[in-house]
């Protein structure tokens, strides 16, 4: 079940863990990963108010929908 859930969470928008810490040594993988998540902070903000956005025009279509057909 969670990982269905996980699946149907966009990247940005799900949990994360606390921010890696690079070790000076650190594989080119885990370096990567922590950039990425650093990347992806930003972002949520954006994914966020996207989603607000398709939640209003959703709405507004439906309103019109529903004008048309009556």
């Amino acid at each position: 079940m969670k990982a269905l859930l996980r699946d149907t969470i966009p990247r940005g928008l799900r949990e994360k863990p606390l921010e890696r810490k690079i070790e000076p040594m650190a594989s080119n993988s885990k370096r990567t990963k922590a950039v990425r998540d650093r990347k992806d902070k930003p972002n949520l903000d954006n994914l966020k108010k996207n989603r607000k956005r398709i939640e209003r025009n959703r709405e507004i279509l439906h309103e019109l929908a529903a004008k048309d057909s009556a």
